[in-house]
């Protein structure tokens, strides 16, 4: 009611009384920020004139909390007294904000958020004379004071990632958040569960994994926990809340549905809430291509996709229509009628969240499929697609998504739970291929200001053994760089052909003659590479497209990435220009994998990668344990590095107090940066008579540290480590 009061500025036209009120014209390119004018964007307030009573932006900019509850604006009141958000969590918004169009500019449009929830689209305007319930007021505690952590031992923490074609992304989040928690003044001891959306032979597998960790949260063996994506949290807390104790923080992050439901199961939670800013990747449809007509929109069968694509507020400018909207169109339809549409048509692809029928097995054979005779590259939410026919979009970055949640679990971590800790909404960059961008001739001056670009590396590769170290990228053989590439690096061509002829990927090279200078084992031809063999005598491949796109590659001298069909497989090709050889014939170099292997292969990266995150976390244990077991000596202790000029490598806290330094100002360092060159050269002598002999050395003299001269006995001993370094202790 008072900010009714406040928009009509004195008027006395039917305040209070909804079912009478008509649509007046509102002059809202003068008073407001809202969708037509705003840029994507909010702006100070103050900008745009004020209504009669001097208030500014009354209308527009960002939508008005208010104080009273959603459930009573509906009814005839003239004035709606608040209730806790106990009983009634959703508060009113009234107003437009920047992404509103005027379909929604009645003056009294309104609508309900959940109190609890943070926006880019919300704001408040300060009443002094309002009161507060009693009631709320003993509803909400007052926050506690910020407690000190870093005296407290490590912290557990369970984190459920549940995940669906976004693989990479899932791996990319992880990494990056281990990487920001890090260096928290408590340690965080992560345990990864993976729940596996895609294909799932066994519907069952989910539930079994959250039964195995339920005795352990209710044992009380993790101190929070964090879900990713809508799955994980639904099954835990939607099934489980009963069990979980009260006490225990969730951080729920990228989750899509309602989280009322959720949030009444268990109100110790905070998170990121996933949606997608739709306006924002409309409006660089018409940056781009001005003469945009249609945006056509290829949404998947997943049940949120109506809800995350409604579009009631958004004044188009051109036609918006939606392909597959229940999730019953066969993909080989959609393609067709992409390909017939006009070149005044831009796609435009959410994240996808369920696949299709076999072959198409990735994002990677889905983008490709999207783009196959587009007249321009297609818009994505989904940075998966990127490198694969899509041009780029707005999108929620892995890395921004960790650093988000970084930030809820300091806070978490400082007042002991995630009451105080609001729903956030994901932030998204602008991102975009660079090889598109070229490839297409897109204005870079429409591109925002702010915009990312990936793959911004030269097309044309110097050198082959780079090429597969770059190409194996692109389908996403990660674990291949781990396990080969300091073989890649080598100086031998020999050694070059052995490991490419190994790999689990169809390698080959040839002239523009195209007569085959490379095989790689994978083909599985019966016919020797010889002078004799030619591209076409390659059994299984789709000869006439391969040939068409190694002359493109030659005379376009850059990569390009493709689809084919093998018989009943499809396969994404990826070529390049090379070097090979000392003929001066122009040459290419392709790499070709199933999309199955992919799958297969991605698979296995995965399991490898976080097995060798297991095996690293196992390592720093057993070295923090050594290190307790060194500190407790009463003795000095050191280790030197005999191939790096006797640098310390290990010291306890004896010999820090000894040399009166810490372990950050000795590891790293030689004598001669310690101590005075006198004793350093004693030092070193004792280094090198020790190497004459098998046995333990002991040597005594006096030695001059600081002011002080000590008498010292050193014991020195030779071992190797695991990396056949000599080392001294």
């Amino acid at each position: 009611a008072q900010w009714r009061y406040a928009l009509y500025a004195g008027s006395t036209a039917l305040i209070g009384n909804k079912k009478n009120i008509s649509e007046p014209v509102i002059p809202l390119e003068e008073t407001a920020w809202y969708e037509l004018n705003s840029g994507c964007s909010t702006h100070p307030v103050g900008q745009k004139k004020p209504n009669a009573w001097g208030i500014y932006d009354m209308q527009g900019n960002v939508g008005e909390w208010c104080y009273d509850p959603w459930s009573q604006i509906h009814e005839a009141a003239v004035d709606p007294i608040g209730v806790s958000r106990k009983d009634e969590p959703y508060r009113t918004v009234c107003g437009l904000a920047w992404n509103d169009s005027t379909k929604s500019s009645r003056l009294e449009f309104t609508y309900p958020l959940f109190s609890k929830r943070a926006s880019s689209r919300q704001g408040f305007r300060v009443a002094l004379s309002c009161a507060v319930p009693e009631s709320d007021l003993e509803s909400l505690p007052a926050r506690p004071k910020k407690m000190d952590i870093s005296h407290q031992k490590s912290k557990q923490a369970l984190l459920l990632a549940s995940y669906y074609l976004s693989h990479q992304w899932t791996w990319d989040y992880i990494t990056k958040l281990q990487d920001e928690t890090k260096d928290f003044p408590v340690e965080i001891n992560w345990n990864i569960i993976f729940l596996n959306e895609t294909h799932q032979s066994d519907p069952t597998i989910q539930d079994k994994m959250i039964q195995s960790e339920l005795k352990n949260i209710q044992e009380g063996q993790y101190d929070f926990i964090v879900t990713l994506h809508d799955t994980a949290l639904q099954k835990l807390v939607g099934e489980h809340s009963d069990i979980i104790p009260e006490a225990l923080p969730i951080l729920a992050i990228k989750y899509y549905q309602d989280i009322l439901p959720i949030y009444k199961a268990h109100p110790n939670m905070a998170g990121i809430l996933n949606h997608y800013d739709l306006l924002h990747n409309f409006r660089l449809a018409t940056l781009l291509w001005p003469d945009t007509k249609e945006i056509l929109v290829l949404q998947d069968s997943d049940i949120s996709a109506p809800m995350r694509l409604s579009l009631t507020n958004l004044h188009h400018g051109f036609k918006v229509n939606y392909l597959n909207q229940d999730g019953t169109t066969p993909i080989e339809q959609s393609i067709k009628l992409i390909q017939s549409k006009t070149a005044q048509t831009t796609l435009f692809i959410p994240p996808w969240q369920s696949l299709p029928k076999p072959p198409y097995q990735s994002y990677e054979a889905l983008g490709e499929a999207f783009s196959k005779g587009a007249s321009r590259p297609f818009l994505t939410a989904a940075p998966g697609f990127l490198g694969h026919g899509a041009l780029g979009g707005y999108m929620s970055r892995a890395e921004d998504a960790a650093q988000d949640t970084t930030l809820l679990i300091e806070q978490m971590l400082a007042y002991g739970s995630a009451r105080w800790s609001p729903f956030w909404e994901c932030s998204f960059a602008p991102v975009f291929d660079y090889q598109k961008v070229i490839q297409y001739k897109i204005n870079s001056k429409a591109l925002p200001s702010n915009s990312i670009l990936l793959n911004v590396q030269e097309s044309t590769g110097k050198g082959w053994g780079i090429f597969i170290i770059y190409t194996i990228i692109i389908v996403g053989v990660i674990f291949l760089l781990y396990t080969l590439g300091f073989v890649i690096y080598t100086q031998s061509t020999r050694k070059h052909l052995q490991l490419y002829r190994s790999l689990p990927a169809r390698i080959g090279i040839c002239d523009e003659n195209e007569k085959i200078l490379f095989l790689s084992q994978a083909y599985n031809t019966s016919k020797q590479v010889n002078k004799d063999m030619y591209l076409k005598d390659i059994p299984d491949i789709d000869y006439a497209l391969i040939s068409k796109k190694i002359q493109e590659t030659i005379i376009n001298e850059r990569t390009e990435t493709f689809e084919y069909r093998a018989g009943d497989n499809r396969r994404l090709a990826t070529m390049t220009p090379t070097q090979y050889g000392a003929s001066s014939l122009k040459k290419v170099i392709w790499v070709t994998l199933d999309n199955s292997e992919i799958q297969k292969i991605r698979e296995r990266s995965r399991q490898l990668f976080f097995e060798n995150q297991k095996n690293l976390t196992r390592l720093e244990k057993i070295a923090q344990q050594w290190q307790l077991i060194v500190d407790l000596l009463p003795m000095s202790f050191f280790v030197k590095n005999k191939d790096d000029n006797y640098r310390y490598i290990l010291v306890n806290k004896e010999y820090s107090k000894l040399l009166q330094k810490t372990e950050k100002e000795i590891i790293g360092k030689t004598d001669y940066e310690l101590f005075s060159k006198e004793v350093a050269d004693m030092f070193l002598e004792e280094n090198t008579k020790h190497l004459d002999s098998e046995k333990v050395s002991v040597f005594t003299r006096p030695v001059s540290i600081g002011d002080s001269v000590v008498q010292s006995k050193t014991f020195i001993t030779t071992f190797k480590d695991m990396d056949n370094k000599q080392l001294l202790a």
